[in-house]
């Protein structure tokens, strides 16, 4: 004998006062020897937060109970929190006071529902305007994330003016506050963007990728024979193009391999010492404009792959493969948790990738080769800090 009420929750506004209407069929008196029903139950309880009103009659508290019928008019007030709680209140019935066959109706306050009036590119300036503000809010505060990346007319005034600083991509965020209102609201999912800014990425042995400088001749160093995968980061470009990366040119001969990856991502593989260096260039756009940026690669040995830290099986192989680190009892190899697998990628012995594969940090990874056709292989396996190579056989 529960009240079923029309509403399961409630929302009310923050900082505001909201009326609703909460209504149920009434209860009805049950025979406890035959279980047969008759009579109904027609006084209720309600027990509503402080300030709130029920049918006009303003509550002290949750133990402040008012009674009425099963059809009533709630109205919340600006602050107060909690939930409504509805029991029969025939108080010439034992067990039928309030606290017993209660109905829990939770609040819930809804943040105030701003709308921006906005871009997510700024050129150079760009107007910012807050709409569908409450009443109660007197106090705006504008702010920038990073912090100098943005300024403002007046950051707080609403509307207000966002000039850009320099290339970069942030976030312009609202603060709002009232006096009649404790609650502070903050709005910070408003991302804008300058033109596009490229940064460096992380190469194998490289941690940071440098803008090549022609005039020292400075390269960013990575592996040989060694596939050099580089997850590189390019922010605010046009986000249905895709940078690109173009050759520029190279030393040495033949010319070193390289491709993009996903995104803005490339690898870089030198596979003969006569290769010198490598000079590509990349490029992304939006509606201020274009920007490239050339970076440069030389080969270096690498001492840290002198042991082989991980065992393939079968090998030779008639397609499928598996690998997996070495036993931690064996002194020249690295602990196993250090070696959890992130990439594996198939080379020939003539021109570099055939296949690649990326998985998520596991212990063994599986890879087929069965659509190659047989001969020897170079299997590069990443672990995201070096890249160790082993030759495989297909058969």
């Amino acid at each position: 004998m529960i009240v079923s009420p029309n509403v399961s929750n409630i929302e009310v506004d923050s900082c505001a006062a909201n009326s609703f209407s909460v209504s149920f069929a009434n209860l009805t008196w049950k025979n406890y020897t035959t279980n047969a029903t008759f009579g109904s139950i027609t006084d209720y309880g309600y027990s509503v937060p402080q300030g709130w009103k029920v049918n006009g009659s303003t509550s002290s508290g949750p133990t402040d109970i008012k009674y009425a019928s099963n059809s009533v008019t709630i109205e919340s007030d600006m602050i107060h929190d909690g939930s409504v709680v509805i029991a029969p209140a025939n108080l010439c019935a034992v067990n039928l006071g309030l606290g017993q066959y209660t109905k829990n109706i939770p609040i819930v306050r809804r943040r105030p529902g701003l709308t921006f009036q906005a871009v997510q590119i700024i050129c150079s300036s760009s107007s910012f305007q807050a709409n569908s503000v409450p009443s109660w809010v007197t106090n705006y505060q504008w702010y920038s994330d990073p912090s100098n990346l943005y300024s403002f007319s007046s950051s707080t005034s609403n509307p207000t003016t966002v000039s850009k600083n320099f290339n970069g991509q942030g976030k312009v965020g609202l603060l709002i506050s009232g006096s009649a209102c404790p609650y502070t609201f903050f709005y910070n999912n408003k991302e804008i963007t300058g033109a596009p800014q490229t940064v460096g990425g992380e190469p194998t042995f490289t941690t940071d990728l440098m803008l090549y400088d022609g005039s020292s001749g400075s390269l960013n160093e990575v592996c040989l024979e060694v596939e050099n995968y580089i997850a590189f980061y390019t922010h605010g470009h046009t986000y249905n193009t895709i940078p690109t990366w173009n050759y520029v040119s190279h030393g040495g001969s033949p010319q070193p391999s390289w491709n993009g990856g996903d995104s803005s991502d490339i690898y870089v593989y030198f596979w003969r010492t006569q290769q010198t260096s490598l000079v590509l260039s990349v490029s992304a756009s939006n509606s201020c404009g274009t920007i490239i940026d050339t970076f440069g690669f030389k080969p270096v040995s690498c001492a840290r792959m002198a042991n082989n830290n991980y065992i393939i099986s079968p090998n030779p192989t008639k397609g499928q493969i598996f690998v997996s680190p070495k036993n931690q009892s064996d002194s020249t190899t690295k602990q196993t948790n250090d070696l959890d697998i992130m990439r594996l990628s198939v080379f020939d012995l003539q021109n570099p990738l055939r296949l690649t594969k990326k998985y998520d940090n596991v212990k063994q990874a599986s890879l087929n080769m069965g659509n190659l056709p047989a001969g020897t292989y170079v299997l590069q396996i990443n672990n995201g800090t070096f890249t160790e190579s082993q030759q495989v056989i297909l058969r």
